[in-house]
């Protein structure tokens, strides 16, 4: 007795095929989708990172007591940053007034606190960064 017809293939042995062939595309595309996105993030990053690098550099020049949230700001509308990313200056502290010495004396003034706010949307998320840079005075 045959089990198996020897003429070809059957209906269920193709369905069977077509069903492990779309379960495999479909898993092969979901991972080269994922690389794809972590690969564009990688370079987003990148990208913004250049720009941030270029205002640190920028304020790195310029003298300790001309740092304010407003010439930062202008250094950052100098940058030319690409509209699709916002970069903000939040604020300018003195690093001193977190410390006191073992006296409750005041620190000298000597360093600066200065905050950067990124921010981007990718793949329908904000995506949100904040970066502090420490200003010394020469």
């Amino acid at each position: 007795m045959k089990v198996k017809n020897e003429r070809g293939i059957t209906i269920a042995d193709f369905v069977m095929g077509m069903v492990i062939f779309i379960v495999g595309a479909a898993a092969i595309l979901q991972l080269y989708l994922q690389i794809y996105k972590f690969t564009a993030r990688v370079k987003i990053n990148d990208t913004i990172l250049g720009y941030v690098t270029e205002i640190c550099e920028q304020i790195d020049w310029v003298n300790y007591d001309d740092i304010t949230v407003e010439n930062v700001q202008k250094m950052i509308t100098n940058a030319k940053i690409p509209s699709n990313f916002t970069v903000n200056c939040l604020g300018v502290e003195k690093y001193s007034d977190d410390f006191k010495d073992a006296n409750e004396k005041e620190i000298p003034d000597i360093v600066e606190k200065v905050y950067l706010n990124v921010s981007y949307k990718f793949d329908n998320k904000d995506r949100n960064y904040e970066i502090t840079k420490l200003k010394v005075k020469e």
